[in-house]
């Protein structure tokens, strides 16, 4: 998944492009670039750069007339390793994700 791969290579500018962030929070706030950035270094610092990642379960449901696809990745950090469920909508021809409950 290039949106990993990204986050793996600490590029958080590619893998904000990967996002539909109009529909996203962190702590209450709109999901900006600059934010998504922070958060990301953030979780390096602290957790350590992801070392691996893998899809763990994926599944699909429609709300409100459109079809979604969730995956729920397993990621791997120096010190941590954790579940993130992602939220997919294809947009103009093209899979964003439009919820994230984790970097």
């Amino acid at each position: 998944m290039n949106y990993y791969t990204a986050i793996k290579n600490q590029d958080y500018n590619t893998a904000f492009t990967y996002l539909d962030a109009s529909g996203i929070t962190v702590g209450g706030q709109k999901l900006t670039q600059s934010l998504y950035s922070k958060t990301g270094q953030s979780f390096d610092t602290q957790e350590g750069k992801v070392k691996a990642f893998a899809i763990a379960k994926t599944s699909t449901f429609s709300k409100n007339g459109g079809s979604f696809v969730q995956i729920t990745m397993s990621v791997k950090r120096k010190t941590s390793a954790y579940s993130v469920i992602l939220v997919l909508q294809q947009e103009s021809g093209a899979w964003k994700i439009v919820g994230i409950d984790n970097i």
